[in-house]
């Protein structure tokens, strides 16, 4: 099977890797600004592996949210839920620091800040990459529906967590 190589897609991959690895050397933040650290960094992950986009998610959107309800949220959230018991325990019984597990910051800790239990920092892109990678099959249904390119939806996908992002960054968060 012989493929076509994108080298604009090749390119872009090229240049997400070299700003994420500058952001975490040097806090770079780029022209004006506009890279914060960890601004775009999750676009920019979905981006470079390819995983937005695979042909066995040539399904239905809600087959596909299924899908990730059943392979990624579910599994994520059980995992989060027993960082935050342990590290519950932990404060409870040995003073050690950090927060106790609640509802909020189990459940909406996990896909806003995913740092809520000093034990769980590793996880703290499962919940936002989730969502994006939902986001972006959604407007790719809308937009292979209005007879566009889907190659279209790559490119609004990354700009619109990329713009979510730096809004993101620049409210605190």
């Amino acid at each position: 099977m012989n493929r076509e190589v994108d080298y604009t897609a090749k390119c872009f991959s090229a240049a997400l890797i070299v700003l994420v690895v500058a952001n975490h050397f040097a806090g770079f933040k780029g022209l004006l600004g506009l890279f914060p650290p960890y601004s775009f960094h999750v676009a920019g992950f979905a981006f470079v592996s390819g995983y937005l986009y695979q042909s066995k998610s040539d399904t239905s959107p809600a087959e596909f949210l299924l899908g990730r309800v059943r392979r990624l949220l579910l599994p994520g959230l059980v995992i989060y839920g027993l960082y935050g018991t342990l590290q519950t325990f932990l404060v409870r019984a040995f003073g050690f620091g950090g927060i106790q597990i609640n509802l909020e910051n189990w459940l909406f800790g996990f896909f806003t800040y995913g740092h809520s239990f000093a034990l769980s920092d590793p996880m703290w892109f499962i919940g936002p990459f989730c969502l994006a990678q939902v986001a972006h099959n959604l407007l790719r249904a809308a937009i292979v529906w209005m007879g566009a390119s889907p190659r279209l939806t790559d490119v609004i996908s990354v700009a619109v967590c990329c713009v979510g992002g730096v809004w993101a960054v620049a409210q605190g968060g």
